[in-house]
């Protein structure tokens, strides 16, 4: 911008005499000082535009560069061909004085104000500085990722793409002015003015296919997408040095006509930004209509307003406020201030510092304030030999972050693919514990069946021989032995000639006790013969045998094995279900009598069925609540290989773009489809702008898990929540303060299995 601004006042300030030819005539144009004030109004309106745009105010800010790049190539044609002999080294020499030097003092007086931030990581200031410096900044953004769209200032030179495209142009203007030089000795006037204009039509084309392709920032950064600006000032000067300049001959409807231009150039301006589908076209607008302001321009004779000085002083210094505002927005936004106090003292500062920059490099003789400029020149001249310093002093870590950058890739792939795998492992778990569940229901429906076909051994007295047929009907797969006034002595040795036949099944019922109680001895004796089997025993009903039952009660105490099938509370509430001895079954009471048998055997069965079932679901609970999801950005990959030796069948849920909105999106679907694990680890660095208010509304959607949380650099307090711990030192982070380095990823491991591995048994 400086060879259009300075150089350019200057050159509409010397009276310099332009000659133009068109067809046969030769035409005459003085330009005077008055002649540059339009073309002052046009840099002067770019300049607040760019401005504005970095500012995030005026979202369509960014097409004014393209009004510089087209007055660059403008003003270059002309200045070369005021020329009697073209020089190559004089034309660099100019180029070195007007755009490098300020620059390079810019550029180091903001690494030198840059080291008073040691709290504000730079990491890329070696290698960014270099691509400034040597011109190819916008190669250098463009693989680095760069998007100059996102309202996020990641650098103070962030804008120095545009030098970039500028100085690899500058570089070889001369060749390809000699060129046109030579094409017009052979060809004629006409042949540079197409030539120059194929161009620019061949790279609008390629802006704008790689621009419709979805590649917006290869179009803009790119130096040949852009050459069709350059190229189209260049077509116009050639033209008006062969032509005479498209415009009316009334200087009125001339002037009426150019501020109707300046109205379409400030309504792209406000309303396309760079995600519209109109984006390529306002570009090539812009550059046409910044084409139809400067013939205009040049052919105007202004008035004098009480703005021309202001506009004068904005024009002259455009460059200076080019090149210092993005420093200054960097630096500004690391303090904490109201958005429009930020701005009004971004633009103070921009115009205060471009002003001194100015005055440093432009010291005339004559001038009075000669010795403050000289001052000023003198103390930019330190601090930039500082920043110099400060530059070669600089590491160069990009090789180290690109490592890292493949590391982190490499793993987020090896999360992506895991979660693949964990989805496929999750489903395959709860169908087969929904088939163990539907077993379980399935058996315990067949319950009964499996009870009425167990083989059931009965030994009883005369009560037991009355219900023989109906105990064969409800268990046929029995066997049932009543014999009258049998006693408990005598039921030892039934017992054990069944037990010696191999007769004794598993479940044994005793109907012993009617006919007297014995001693402990003789009972103790006939559960021994019995074994480990399960022994149903019916209580009795007769009242002179009331001391059997409490007998038989403190038996339970002595034998686990040893249920009691309360006979009496069912003859108690149907009495008619015995004779008048109030011992013997009627025929409805041996049917009862049987019945009841079985219904004790089948509740016994029941209720071991159903504390087995119980215990299969609260080990499935159990495991449950063993498991363990690791939600994070990248900090979870720098973390993951470690992570994944430790707990191998965790859950990873990894996004390097996790906010709060997705963060509550994720662990919403998650607890709607019960997928998130008991136990739930969040792992964030530096990155996640995620406030303490954000994360008590994460940790309360976690209702009823154990949450973890880590976030670097800051110490978030939430109640049921376990913090986990990391100390931040220059050993455990990276060089770009945000991922950890190799000892700090170690650290932070030692911490979450310090904190978590209480809850969670490693595998």
């Amino acid at each position: 911008m400086k060879n259009t601004g300075t150089e350019m006042c200057r050159f509409f300030q010397s009276n310099t005499v332009i000659r133009i030819g068109m067809h046969d005539r030769n035409i005459m144009i003085k330009m005077n000082k008055t002649k540059s004030l339009k073309i002052d109004l046009l840099r002067a309106v770019s300049c607040i535009a760019v401005l504005f745009y970095h500012l995030g105010v005026l979202k369509g800010g960014y097409l004014s560069v393209c009004a510089f790049f087209v007055l660059s190539g403008y003003f270059s044609v002309t200045s070369a061909l005021k020329q009697e002999k073209f020089s190559i080294l004089k034309y660099y020499k100019n180029r070195i004085q007007r755009i490098c030097i300020p620059l390079w003092i810019t550029v180091f007086v903001t690494i030198t104000v840059m080291s008073l931030f040691p709290e504000n990581l730079w990491l890329n200031l070696k290698p960014e500085t270099t691509s400034v410096l040597l011109g190819y900044n916008n190669v250098w953004q463009l693989k680095a990722n760069l998007d100059y769209f996102t309202r996020h200032v990641s650098s103070p030179f962030m804008h120095f793409w545009y030098l970039g495209i500028l100085m690899q142009f500058e570089l070889i203007f001369p060749f390809v002015f000699l060129l046109l030089k030579a094409l017009k000795k052979y060809t004629g006037k006409l042949i540079p003015c197409l030539f120059c204009a194929d161009i620019a039509l061949i790279s609008f084309a390629y802006f704008l296919i790689t621009a419709k392709n979805g590649n917006i920032m290869a179009a803009y950064y790119g130096t040949f997408a852009r050459l069709f600006s350059l190229t189209a000032g260049m077509a116009l000067a050639l033209s008006h040095r062969c032509y005479k300049p498209l415009v009316y001959r009334n200087s009125t409807i001339t002037e009426i006509v150019f501020w109707l231009y300046m109205v379409c150039f400030g309504f792209l301006q406000f309303t396309v930004e760079a995600s519209s589908s109109y984006f390529p076209w306002a570009m090539l607008g812009i550059t046409l209509i910044t084409m139809r302001m400067i013939s205009c321009g040049i052919s105007l004779k202004e008035r004098k307003t009480v703005l021309n000085p202001i506009i004068t002083w904005i024009s002259s210094c455009s460059y200076e406020i080019y090149l210092v505002q993005y420093p200054v927005i960097y630096l500004l936004q690391m303090k904490e201030m109201a958005d429009m106090n930020r701005i009004l003292l971004t633009i103070v500062l921009t115009l205060l510092c471009a002003y001194l920059l100015h005055i440093s490099l432009h010291v005339r003789k004559k001038d009075s304030l000669r010795m403050v400029k000289y001052a000023c020149a003198g103390c930019l001249a330190c601090v930039s030999l500082f920043g110099s310093y400060r530059y070669l002093q600089a590491e160069d870590h990009t090789e180290e972050m690109k490592q890292l950058e493949e590391d982190l890739n490499a793993n987020r792939k090896l999360i992506e693919e895991r979660q693949k795998q964990y989805c496929e492992s999750v489903k395959n778990e709860e169908d087969a514990w929904a088939a163990v569940l539907q077993d379980m229901d399935r058996d315990e429906e067949g319950l009964k069946e499996i009870v009425t076909n167990l083989r059931v051994t009965g030994i009883g007295d005369s009560i037991m021989e009355l219900a023989v047929r109906d105990l064969n009907k409800v268990f046929p797969n029995g066997y049932f032995d009543g014999v009258v006034n049998r006693t408990e002595a005598a039921g030892v040795t039934a017992i054990k000639e069944l037990k010696n036949q191999g007769l004794l099944a598993d479940i044994v019922v005793l109907c012993l006790g009617t006919n007297g109680k014995t001693n402990v001895k003789v009972e103790d004796q006939l559960m021994e013969a019995i074994g480990d089997r399960k022994v149903f025993w019916l209580n009795a009903t007769h009242p002179d045998y009331n001391n059997f039952n409490p007998a038989l009660e403190a038996m339970t105490e002595r034998y686990d094995n040893l249920i009691i099938i309360d006979w009496v509370s069912v003859i108690n509430e149907h009495p008619k279900y015995v004779i008048s001895d109030k011992v013997h079954p009627t025929v409805t009471g041996c049917k009862v009598y049987a019945q009841t048998i079985y219904d004790a055997i089948y509740q016994e069965y029941l209720k071991e069925f159903r504390e087995k079932k119980e215990e299969i679901i609260k080990e499935h609970e159990e495991k449950e609540k063993q498991k363990i999801t690791f939600i994070g950005n990248d900090l979870l990959a720098g973390l993951y290989e470690d992570l994944i030796g430790i707990y191998p069948d965790g859950e990873y849920l990894m996004d390097p773009e996790y906010t709060y909105a997705s963060l509550k999106e994720t662990i919403r679907k998650k607890t709607d489809d019960n997928t998130l694990a008991y136990n739930t680890v969040f792992l964030m660095d530096a990155s996640a702008e995620i406030t303490e208010e954000e994360w008590n509304d994460l940790v309360s959607m976690c209702a009823e898990r154990k949450v973890y949380i880590c976030v670097v650099d800051r110490q978030i307090q939430s109640d049921n929540t376990h913090l986990i711990s990391f100390e931040k030192n220059h050993e455990s982070m990276s060089p770009d303060g945000i991922h950890l380095s190799d000892k700090g990823n170690q650290s932070l491991l030692e911490s979450i299995q310090k904190e978590i591995n209480t809850s969670i048994p490693k595998n």
